[in-house]
């Protein structure tokens, strides 16, 4: 998997998938999760951490924050 790849699956991952009560989102966020685990290996964790963050950064700002703990 290329840099450009591993990019666009981060954004297309779902942050929150663990949180489903949905069995089928859950199971499939867990499996975007190994790909993503193994292309990691692939392009170095050092990169792929850089990018997973700035993906991150791009989907989550201040204002999902204080929403999450709204209540």
């Amino acid at each position: 998997m290329t840099e450009d790849e591993f990019r666009e699956a981060c954004r297309k991952h779902d942050l929150t998938y663990a949180y489903s009560d949905d069995s089928a989102v859950y199971f499939a966020g867990a499996e975007s999760e190994r790909k993503l685990r193994m292309a990691a290996e692939e392009i170095g964790f050092d990169r792929a951490r850089v990018i997973w963050n700035e993906v991150v950064a791009e989907k989550i700002n201040d204002e999902d924050i204080r929403k999450m703990y709204e209540w």
